[in-house]
């Protein structure tokens, strides 16, 4: 439902780190929701479904994950 609400790129970062159900990369959501890895667009997105509070950072450091309540 979230992803329907999200802006087309936004919403293909939060279904890429869904599905991949353990904290993903930077560059490993780029590759899974088909956005240039160096694109300004994948780290305001990132920053965009963090302040929404769908999206923490990863135990490891530049990685992301769904927050607990939407596992």
């Amino acid at each position: 439902a979230w992803a329907a609400r999200l802006s087309p790129s936004y919403g293909r970062m939060l279904i890429a780190i869904a599905k991949a159900r353990a904290p993903v990369s930077a560059r490993q959501i780029a590759a899974a929701a088909g956005i240039s890895e160096t694109s300004s667009g994948l780290g305001a997105g990132l920053r965009e479904l963090q302040s929404l509070g769908l999206v923490e950072q990863g135990h490891e450091r530049g990685t992301y994950r769904l927050v607990e309540a939407l596992e």
